[in-house]
């Protein structure tokens, strides 16, 4: 427990490399002493860790652990962690179908049983799932319900996304101040817990509301933020949507006449293709690339950007021939 911890205070830091390596510690021990329990647990946060880092098969593979020993053991809360997390892997992939059946799976488990965090953290991210659909009515809605929820838990970790998922429903329901107001409240939120590598999803929506309000200069103060961040975090590993945040910065520094937003959208094509190349099944693949809307974006702005190269669905390698024009406006 003592090195599952510690593992858990390297992931809310938002250094997964050390995670993993606590985790898969302790899942060794409680193997070897037959702690089926915490076995499930570790087997979680693996896969936690591995969504988080783009790697979904192997999440969705100590998902699939992780769910079959809970329901051997018949321990309600695990399965429904398990649940969760296999929605996440669905939903990184664009698979919004099969998310959504795993949320329904585990929400209704944790009310069952009364774990109301757990509630309240599925709620937080059905928003986010509500707002990709392009339901925002459903996202205020849900993100509302975690809010209340994570807010009378002391549970802030979790309370910092229901707030960012909220500024997205409100963003997309034109309600540009009040998105705003929720944006800036989980940016504070990140900073006073020190979670430096959540804090580009509450910013790119300042930017994206700033843009929006034709706010060119508050957009781009945001985005120089971020900028910085990139620099030394390229992957964004721990964010729910890291190629939207990539998409935000292009086109803030596109509507600055900035010369970087070119480096910086191939750099996010070029990450892209890199994760879709690591999904083997060639329709997982296809879903990544084309059902999750900042994905295909992001496809669609680089083909725009160079010569003759049409991209959905094609791995880096397939592109290599594609020369890169000069300005991106």
């Amino acid at each position: 427990m003592a090195i599952h911890n510690l593992g858990d205070v390297h992931w809310l830091q938002g250094d997964y490399a050390e995670a993993r390596g606590c985790y898969e510690q302790a899942q060794r021990i409680c193997r070897e002493i037959g702690f089926r329990a915490d076995e499930g647990r570790m087997l979680g946060r693996l896969g936690a860790v591995s969504a988080a880092q783009g790697h979904y098969a192997r999440a969705r593979a100590y998902g699939e652990q992780g769910l079959r020993i809970s329901r051997e053991i018949d321990d309600r809360r695990r399965e429904s962690a398990a649940l969760y997390a296999l929605g996440d892997v669905c939903r990184y992939q664009g698979d919004y179908a099969g998310s959504s059946a795993y949320y329904d799976q585990s929400l209704r488990i944790s009310r069952e049983i009364g774990a109301r965090q757990a509630e309240g953290w599925v709620m937080a991210f059905w928003s986010l799932l509500s707002h990709q659909l392009g339901d925002d009515e459903a996202a205020r809605e849900y993100s509302r319900q975690a809010l209340r929820i994570t807010r009378d838990l002391g549970d802030r970790y979790s309370y910092g996304y229901a707030l960012t998922h909220l500024g997205h429903a409100l963003a997309g329901l034109r309600q540009l101040t009040e998105a705003a107001d929720a944006y800036r409240r989980a940016l504070a939120l990140r900073r006073q817990l020190g979670q430096s590598h959540l804090a580009p999803e509450p910013l790119a929506g300042l930017a994206r509301v700033a843009l929006a309000q034709g706010d060119q200069a508050q957009a781009l103060a945001h985005v120089e933020e971020i900028v910085r961040y990139l620099e030394t975090h390229p992957t964004l590993d721990g964010t729910e949507e890291p190629f939207r945040v990539y998409l935000t910065c292009y086109r803030v520094l596109r509507a600055n006449h900035d010369p970087r937003a070119g480096d910086i959208l191939d750099t996010a094509h070029r990450l892209l293709q890199e994760r879709a190349a690591k999904i083997e099944d060639e329709e997982l693949r296809r879903s990544f690339l084309e059902n999750v809307a900042a994905h295909r974006e992001t496809v669609e702005e680089w083909g725009k950007a160079t010569t003759g190269c049409t991209q959905i669905g094609k791995s880096a390698e397939a592109t290599k021939g594609c020369t890169q024009v000069a300005s991106h406006e």
